[in-house]
């Protein structure tokens, strides 16, 4: 089964909000991007000052994410040390954290605590990320997600050919995971990631640049079962 996620990059709690309500009722679950600026440049929301006083109160449940009860949220963590979070965005309703391979040394701290909190982790890998990371959290990842190219952070870049081998390698080592792709998923790219293994899908620009969301998730469906 072919599952399409928008992911969405927040400029700030109001472009948040925009595509979030360009989604509204399409699909249930959606992707937020949080850059530091760090770990990956180009720093999105909260990282880059805007809206501070607005996340202050999200984190700390006095209001809850833009349409909480309309989505489940799995927010993509790119950080450096996501450990040091994890509980802002726990705190703001993620169902799912998705942590890069990276990006820390405390995978297995991140596990525990998300675990006793009710939350999924997923892992995400750059396309040139050594696999064997991944070895001792396989089992309880809620799924692997591979990034489309090594320039994570920012939308629109590229397919590679490394991020296609890594899903293809990922798949024969580990067959039961499930796994999703970020970065360089089109109409063009998606049969592709399919053949490679891949079943889950997080697009930003191919659905938001769109002139119909809708219709242009639908048409990724399509193209993914063909």
């Amino acid at each position: 089964m072919v599952e399409i996620i928008p992911a969405i990059i927040p400029i700030g709690i109001r472009d948040l909000t925009y595509k979030l309500s360009q989604v509204k009722g399409v699909v249930k679950r959606v992707q937020i991007d949080i850059v530091d600026g760090r770990y990956a440049p180009k720093a999105s929301w909260p990282f880059n000052g805007n809206d501070d006083a607005e996340f202050r109160q999200i984190k700390t449940q006095e209001k809850g994410l833009p349409f909480w009860e309309d989505f489940e949220f799995e927010i993509d963590l790119m950080v450096k040390s996501p450990e040091l979070i994890i509980d802002d965005w726990i705190n703001a309703g993620a169902e799912t954290l998705i942590i890069h391979s990276g990006s820390t040394d405390d995978l297995a701290g991140i596990f525990a605590s998300a675990k006793e909190k009710g939350v999924h982790v997923a892992l995400a890998l750059k396309p040139s990320a050594d696999i064997s990371l991944i070895a001792p959290f396989i089992n309880d990842a809620a799924f692997i997600q591979v990034m489309g190219n090594n320039l994570i952070g920012e939308n629109g870049r590229p397919l590679t050919e490394e991020a296609l081998e890594t899903i293809r390698v990922v798949t024969q080592t580990y067959p039961d995971a499930t796994i999703g792709v970020d970065i360089g998923v089109n109409k063009e790219t998606i049969g592709k990631l399919i053949e490679a293994g891949a079943s889950r899908f997080a697009c930003g620009s191919a659905i938001f640049d769109a002139l119909s969301v809708k219709e242009a998730i639908e048409e990724l469906k399509h193209a993914g079962v063909q």
